[in-house]
């Protein structure tokens, strides 16, 4: 059911380096709503997988370790809360991104505190952009595990390789030019 693709990247010696996929954990009761993220999340820089409740999610955590969660606060059973501290109480957990999602932001905060500490707060009638922005707020570019030496952080430098690219390119037509 669940599949890794690797898109690329050119590293700073001018090869193309393969990007891991961002793992988005979306643990929420309401399935048309998992539906909705699926498709608006699934791309090449995300990889997206789904619980339909907190246990489940748990579970799914565990096995996948997602790179961020997106959390629903009322669910049946564990809500929203009972999930996020069960996460934090786990070492491999203790950092990673937490959005929860709701239309209830008061008693989201009464329960949490504020947000943008240890959590952050997305309502649920955020569009699709606002959704985006959070997530690339709160998620690096990811390079795949396999080249760890390589830059994951640093936008100029995929700019300067583009550049290189595109100059290396203008001079194999300039070439061509010549040659016809």
């Amino acid at each position: 059911m669940f599949h890794k693709f690797e898109s690329t990247q050119i590293s700073q010696d001018h090869t193309f380096v393969p990007i891991r996929k961002s793992k988005i954990l979306i643990i929420n009761d309401s399935l048309l709503l998992r539906k909705l993220l699926i498709d608006q999340l699934s791309s090449d820089r995300f990889e997206v997988y789904e619980a339909e409740d907190g246990a489940t999610g748990l579970a799914m955590a565990n096995e996948i370790n997602p790179d961020v969660i997106l959390l629903d606060y009322v669910m049946p059973g564990m809500d929203g809360h009972e999930v996020f501290q069960a996460l934090r109480e786990q070492l491999q957990f203790a950092n990673t991104p937490v959005i929860v999602m709701s239309g209830r932001y008061d008693e989201v905060v009464q329960k949490f505190g504020a947000p943008f500490g240890q959590y952050d707060f997305l309502p649920k009638q955020a569009s699709h952009d606002q959704l985006r922005d959070r997530l690339n707020s709160v998620l690096p570019m990811t390079v795949s595990e396999s080249y760890p030496e390589a830059d994951t952080t640093s936008v100029n430098v995929a700019v300067q390789d583009i550049t290189a690219v595109m100059a290396h390119l203008g001079q194999l037509e300039n070439r061509l030019v010549e040659e016809i």
